[in-house]
């Protein structure tokens, strides 16, 4: 089993200082994608913005799931960031795919990234890929560096009116998250 290195990757300058926001790995895809479902009890909603700019607090509900695809474009990342409050510390984590698994806890949200290995079909490599999650109140942000069907699994959960996803807080939807990342990482 080899690990695939097809995308060029970006590296950090010598003697760069911390919290430098750029991306750091291989471009996976064309463009970032943000996708942002919101959801109760009763009603969900997805809708897709083109940038990080056009997210208004309008468009999350009771509790919000945003979807992150792609980490080449550090200004989109840096926005969405921003808008919560994120410390930049954090957000090169988040744009670094290249570190080390990590969880920390802040007063205002709960970080972890970690690494995950996909199998190719087509030539038998193991492909490392790098999934952040922010927890923030009644919020999830998810980061992927390529759209894979990972999360298929919660949004067919979440489609379902009354199921546990929905009725519980968004810190059951985090370790939904993760759970889901285990299972595909034991798979």
């Amino acid at each position: 089993m080899t690990e695939q290195s097809n995308h060029s990757c970006q590296k950090k300058p010598i003697g760069s200082a911390p919290a430098t926001l750029i991306h750091l790995g291989p471009r996976r895809e064309k463009k970032v994608q943000i996708r942002i479902t919101s959801y109760d009890e009763n009603s969900i909603h997805s809708n897709d913005v083109t940038s990080a700019n056009l997210l208004d607090e309008h468009d999350l509900g009771e509790k919000s799931w945003i979807q992150v695809i792609g980490l080449h474009e550090p200004e989109q990342i840096i926005d969405l960031c921003q808008k919560f409050e994120i410390h930049p510390l954090v957000i090169e984590d988040i744009l670094n795919t290249t570190g080390n698994s990590k969880v920390e806890e802040f007063d205002s949200h709960i970080f972890t990234t970690v690494k995950i290995p996909f199998h190719s079909s087509v030539d038998q490599a193991i492909d490392v890929q790098q999934i952040s999650l922010l927890l923030i109140k009644n919020t999830v942000i998810t980061f992927q560096e390529e759209d894979r069907p990972i999360f298929a699994p919660l949004n067919h959960r979440l489609a379902v009116p009354g199921s546990r996803l929905r009725n519980r807080g968004s810190d059951y939807f985090a370790w939904a998250v993760l759970d889901v990342i285990s299972d595909t990482a034991l798979a």
